[in-house]
């Protein structure tokens, strides 16, 4: 990913997050819940912050970032049969 701006930190806001990221190969998670009651008992300090990711990744503003920043979005499932040597 390469990524020109840089805009700083803020967890919270999550296209700083693209922003902030160093220029190359970089790997950024998403861990987006909807908020429910469960997640809220089980994190009750963190689940807004999974509700905001889960609010930016089905956005038209994360799409556009990805579009425009030539983010590739790939799932771990193929670097795991590389790290277990399958």
């Amino acid at each position: 990913m390469l990524l020109r701006d840089r805009r700083p930190p803020n967890r919270r806001s999550s296209p700083n997050c693209f922003a902030i990221s160093p220029p190359g190969l970089t790997k950024w998670a998403l861990h987006p819940d909807l908020g429910t009651p469960e997640l809220q008992t089980i994190e009750s300090e963190g689940w807004s912050v999974r509700r905001a990711d889960f609010d930016f990744a089905i956005s038209t503003e994360a799409r556009a970032i990805i579009e425009q920043e030539g983010i590739i979005l790939f799932s771990y499932q193929p670097l795991q049969a590389v790290w277990q040597g399958k």
